[in-house]
């Protein structure tokens, strides 16, 4: 499963997004939890900071990816 290494936060309707990513490669399933792992990362760091990398770890560790972040398609 693509999101099994990483943290999702709240409830996650992952048949939903199965759904709308039906036509999607492994490379962009992979390429849309990046993404909402940036989108993540933007609301726990200053939104200048939100795309660099790499993160420390303490932010690493309190980011966790939303449905809201896996719906931005």
């Amino acid at each position: 499963m693509i999101t099994c290494n990483v943290k999702l936060q709240g409830p996650t309707d992952l048949p939903k997004i199965a759904k709308s990513t039906k036509a999607f490669t492994g490379s962009d399933l992979k390429s849309l939890i990046e993404h909402a792992g940036k989108l993540a990362m933007r609301r726990i760091t200053y939104p200048e900071d939100c795309f660099r990398e790499p993160f420390l770890p303490e932010e690493v560790d309190k980011a966790a990816i939303k449905m809201s972040d896996l719906e931005v398609l």
